[in-house]
């Protein structure tokens, strides 16, 4: 199922650490994650991103997210990837209420360092979404929520009959957040996703009201790309607001592989 990044065999557990019939040798993090991505550079969101995000979803407000990919997900003891799985939180919640295998992969060593904290039922890789130390075809299901993809990969890990499951902001997500900042606010626009090997089989939007407190308020800023491209004196905007209701808004779509 895990390959090895450098040679692409498979990856056995040996004691504390993951090996390859080359003998290319991965140690287990004291966390319990496994770091296979090649390059030494730090990458992915920042460790005050993720200090606020996993602030902001412990308090719940995306757990409609989780519900609605757990009702999409089979019942025969699936292998679920998370590809993009940030801190974990929908790996780690999904992996409570539906049986089967989970993985979580992300680029930032940061964010599986706390993912791997959360559940040590769940394996935790360091590795990027394009290009993936997992087996062809092993993959029942693919989760892509909020994070970067690659065609070419997801395809290459599912199983023929799998599910990618894609989850992303609709065109009037945080809009009220942005208008309070803004002057002139920023629109969604709806990602066009380039998938040719896969087909489309279902999009729904899942839509509710959030009331935050200015805490959440500026965790969820921060948890968002918009927080290091706004001037401080936009951002100070959010010193003066106690609370604000703001749209959640997502699409979620599940494709199949092409035949």
């Amino acid at each position: 199922m895990i390959i090895c990044p450098k040679c692409k065999l498979k990856l056995n557990k040996v004691n504390n650490a993951y090996k390859c019939s080359n003998n290319h040798n991965y140690d287990i993090a004291k966390s319990g994650y496994l770091n296979l991505l090649l390059s030494r550079l730090n990458a992915g969101d920042t460790k005050e991103m993720l200090v606020a995000r996993d602030c902001f979803l412990k308090q719940g407000f995306y757990l409609p997210i989780v519900k609605e990919v757990a009702s999409r997900l089979p019942d025969n003891h699936p292998l679920v990837v998370d590809c993009g799985c940030g801190t974990g939180y929908y790996t780690d919640h999904l992996a409570q209420m539906i049986p089967g295998e989970y993985i979580g992969v992300d680029i930032s060593k940061i964010a599986i360092d706390f993912a791997a904290k959360k559940n040590k039922n769940v394996l935790y890789l360091v590795a990027s979404n394009h290009s993936l130390p997992l087996a062809d075809s092993s993959s029942d299901v693919l989760l892509n929520i909020f994070a970067p993809y690659s065609d070419s990969e997801f395809a290459r890990i599912l199983t023929k009959k799998g599910k990618l499951i894609i989850v992303s902001a609709n065109n009037n997500h945080l809009q009220e957040l942005k208008t309070l900042i803004y002057d002139t606010p920023h629109t969604n626009t709806d990602k066009l996703y380039f998938l040719p090997s896969f087909k489309l089989i279902s999009e729904d939007i899942l839509e509710y009201k959030l009331l935050l407190t200015q805490n959440d308020l500026i965790n969820l800023f921060k948890m968002t790309p918009y927080y290091y491209k706004t001037k401080p004196s936009d951002f100070e905007k959010l010193l003066v607001v106690d609370h604000l209701e703001v749209t959640a808004s997502f699409f979620i779509r599940e494709y199949q592989k092409q035949n």
